[in-house]
């Protein structure tokens, strides 16, 4: 059996001999002071806290990642990496297994999000057969809208269904231009003065 780490001093080295002991080249130390335990390394190797079943399969890690001060989280699935978060610069992080929910404990799609979401640049979909983009309420009453331009200014064009109608409306520059019934119907519900062609 081990011996017991007794005395309690603050950033004390646990050291031994043999194969699988803690040495020198991977300091395993517990700092009272901020309550951080902390693993050291003295060379390029990828240390850190490994997990593994008792088959000998590794479930996870949290290490430094090569020569620098990267970190990675790896999450495996029968030695299957599933989840990678790293931090390298330039260096890709993926979840391949199961749905992601932001807000939503289970989640109903590849990313679910219970909310607002915002992106600064450009939203792409990409299919062989047939990407789509669904604009859906939960309120029978509630409209779906679509807004080209910002969305918190007056200046700007929407799209929306209302459900309560069955119709769409079209907005541009400070209100509905026209709107298109369930029927088919077009009824043109406003004409700028200064408008052109």
């Amino acid at each position: 059996g081990g011996l017991p780490i007794t005395s309690g001093a603050d950033n004390r080295v646990i050291t031994a001999t043999g194969a699988n002991a803690l040495t020198g080249e991977s300091k395993l130390t517990f700092d009272a002071s901020t309550t951080q335990l902390k693993i050291t390394r003295d060379d390029d190797s990828n240390s850190g806290l490994y997990v593994f079943h008792n088959d000998g399969n590794e479930c996870a890690r949290l290490t430094q990642k090569g020569t620098g001060h990267e970190g990675t989280l790896v999450l495996r699935d029968g030695g299957t990496a599933t989840v990678i978060l790293d931090g390298e610069t330039g260096s890709n992080s993926y979840i391949n297994s199961g749905n992601v929910g932001i807000g939503s404990a289970i989640p109903a799609a590849k990313l679910d999000v219970v909310g607002g979401i915002k992106a600064d640049g450009t939203i792409r979909l990409d299919n062989n057969t047939s990407p789509t983009i669904y604009l859906t309420s939960n309120s029978t009453t509630g409209d779906s809208r679509l807004f080209f331009g910002d969305p918190d200014s007056d200046l700007v064009g929407r799209l929306s269904y209302v459900h309560n109608g069955d119709y769409y409306t079209f907005y541009a520059a400070y209100g509905e231009r026209f709107r298109i019934a369930g029927n088919g119907d077009i009824t043109v519900t406003s004409i700028d003065a200064n408008a052109t062609g």
